[in-house]
């Protein structure tokens, strides 16, 4: 029997340990499972800005983009490391926008949205694709150990999250409201950097 190919969709671009690492623990204990699985890398527009070179620039005054300037080497190395982590370590698939992710939505047999607060539209600017909204076939649809933060979801967004074939939360209070607002059976899964070992 052949491998399934298996996507996952993250915030594994973000200049963040927990994101990154969150990302890789996924992307392992899957293909522990034995599947051919890859990393899906998106491009959201609101989380690649979060990361700019200016991130950190807040105070306008001298004395702050001073302090700030002083730190631009650090995020410079800081974001070349994170980057090379992830194209030796993450599998990724070709860059994907949101003006091409709709022609992957068809290439694997599974896709997975998570862990991390992919569903907090807060935190990915309204970002649909992690609902894949870009996959057409619902029993491909996959959440793991998703994160919604204190968000409440809109109706759309309710609807697209009622057609994964499996939903999975990572807390309590996120699979109670879940269920409630989509009627669906959601099951409390670990983040998946806790099922890294040694």
């Amino acid at each position: 029997m052949a491998e399934k190919k298996v996507g996952i969709i993250t915030f594994h671009r973000a200049i963040n340990y927990g994101a990154l690492l969150q990302g890789y623990a996924l992307l392992e204990k899957v293909k522990e499972c034995g599947a051919d699985a890859c990393m899906i890398d998106y491009r959201c527009p609101f989380v690649e800005s979060a990361y700019r070179l200016t991130w950190g620039l807040n105070d306008k005054s001298f004395k702050g983009y001073r302090t700030w300037l002083k730190g631009v080497p650090h995020l410079i190395k800081k974001k070349k490391n994170f980057r090379r982590f992830a194209k030796q370590r993450l599998n990724l698939t070709s860059k994907y926008t949101e003006a091409n992710i709709n022609g992957f939505g068809d290439r694997l047999d599974v896709y997975i949205t998570g862990s991390d607060q992919v569903w907090n539209m807060n935190v990915c600017g309204d970002d649909r694709n992690y609902l894949l909204d870009f996959v057409k076939d619902d029993s491909r649809k996959f959440s793991y150990a998703v994160s919604i933060g204190g968000y409440q979801m809109k109706d759309d967004e309710k609807e697209l999250a009622k057609r994964f074939a499996k939903i999975s939360m990572r807390e309590k209070s996120a699979c109670d409201y879940i269920a409630q607002e989509t009627g669906r059976k959601v099951h409390k899964c670990l983040d998946p950097t806790l099922l890294l070992t040694g």
